[in-house]
C-alpha cells in the first residue's frame, strides 16, 4: 500500500486493518487542513469517510474544536460511530469500533478510578505473563487527560516517535486478554505481509520490557525481567518525556529493583541511585519480552 495517509496523520496499520476487515471503523483526531486530502484517498481506496467537529466530548471541553474522522467500508458504521460519540455512549462506540466486549466493559468501569493510568489498571487485571501483542503503552490517544494532550502538543517529536508503535488500538482488559491477542496477532500477520519493515520495528519495540511510571514517563530496556528485578545492557528507544537527568541515572546502571518505597538502580552489584516512589504503583515492571 502507498503511504500518503501517513502525511496526513493516519496510522498505516489502522488503515490496513479497516481495508482488510480486521477493524470495522477507524476513528482518530485529525488536523482540519488534512481532511480533504484524506477524503480523496479514501474514495480512491473504495472506503467511506466522515469528519465531525466537537467542542466537547465525554465531559471534556476543548478550547478549539476537535476534528474527528471516521473511516470504514460501511457508511452505516460511520454514522453509528459518530452518533455514539455525539451521545457520549462509550460502550456503543467500543462495539462499533470492533473492540472486544470484555475490554469495552473494563474501560467503562475503569473510568471511575482516575487515580492510576490505564496501563496500571490493565496490569492489575493480568494473570500470568503479558503478551507483547497487546502492549498498548505507546497508544496514548484514547487515554490522555486534557493536560496530557497539551504536553503531547508541545512535544510533537515525542508523538511522532511513538504514535505508530501498536498492534491493537483499544485498551485491553488485561495484558493476556485472548480476544485482544487475537486482534494483535492478525494485525502483525497483516503488517508482515504488507509492511515488513514496519512490522519488524513495532514487534521489536513492543517485545521489550519497560518500567512504567505514567503515560508520559517510562523507560524501555534491553534486558531480562525476574520478578521485581530487571538486568539490562542498555536503554532502548524511543525515549519518553522523562527528565534527561533521570534517564541518565538508568543509563548508568545495569540492574533495577522495584521495591515498596524506592526504585533502586545498581551497577556491578552496588546501588548507585535510589528513586523515591510517589505512590504504590509508581514504577511497575511490565515484562512483554
Amino acid at each position: 500500500m502507498d503511504k500518503p495517509y501517513l502525511r496526513y496523520g493516519i496510522q498505516l496499520q489502522e488503515l490496513l486493518a479497516v481495508k482488510h476487515g480486521i477493524k470495522p471503523v477507524l476513528r482518530t483526531v485529525i488536523n482540519p487542513k488534512n481532511i480533504k486530502n484524506i477524503e480523496t484517498l479514501c474514495r480512491e481506496d473504495n472506503m467511506f469517510s466522515m469528519t465531525k467537529s466537537f467542542n466537547h466530548l465525554y465531559g471534556t471541553k476543548f478550547d478549539s474544536a476537535l476534528n474527528v474522522i471516521y473511516i470504514s467500508k460501511s457508511k452505516d458504521l460511520l454514522n453509528k460511530a459518530y452518533l455514539s460519540d455525539k451521545s457520549g455512549d462509550r460502550k456503543k462506540l467500543g462495539e462499533v469500533l470492533g473492540y472486544p466486549e470484555c475490554c469495552v466493559e473494563f474501560f467503562s468501569g475503569a473510568l471511575k478510578d482516575a487515580e492510576s493510568p490505564f496501563p496500571v489498571k490493565t496490569y492489575l487485571k493480568t494473570n500470568g505473563k503479558p503478551s507483547f501483542l497487546v502492549n498498548n503503552v505507546f497508544k496514548l490517544e484514547s487515554r490522555l487527560s486534557s493536560s496530557g494532550v497539551e504536553k503531547i502538543q508541545k512535544n510533537p517529536d515525542f508523538a511522532n516517535r511513538i504514535s505508530h508503535l501498536f498492534l491493537i488500538s483499544h485498551i485491553p482488559c488485561s495484558y493476556n486478554c485472548r480476544e485482544s491477542i487475537k486482534i494483535g496477532r492478525e494485525m502483525l500477520v497483516l503488517l508482515k505481509r504488507e509492511e515488513p519493515e514496519l512490522a519488524k520495528e513495532i514487534a521489536s519495540t513492543l517485545k521489550k520490557p519497560l518500567l512504567f511510571f505514567d503515560d508520559l514517563n517510562w523507560v524501555i530496556f534491553d534486558g531480562k525481567v525476574n520478578g521485581k528485578i530487571i538486568d539490562y545492557t542498555s536503554i532502548w528507544p524511543p525515549l519518553s518525556l522523562m527528565p534527561e537527568n533521570l534517564i541518565n541515572k538508568f543509563r548508568e546502571g545495569d540492574k533495577v529493583k522495584v521495591g515498596k518505597e524506592y526504585v533502586e538502580i545498581f551497577r556491578d552489584g552496588e546501588i548507585i541511585h535510589r528513586i523515591k516512589k510517589k505512590h504504590k504503583y509508581d514504577g511497575i515492571l511490565l515484562d512483554f519480552s
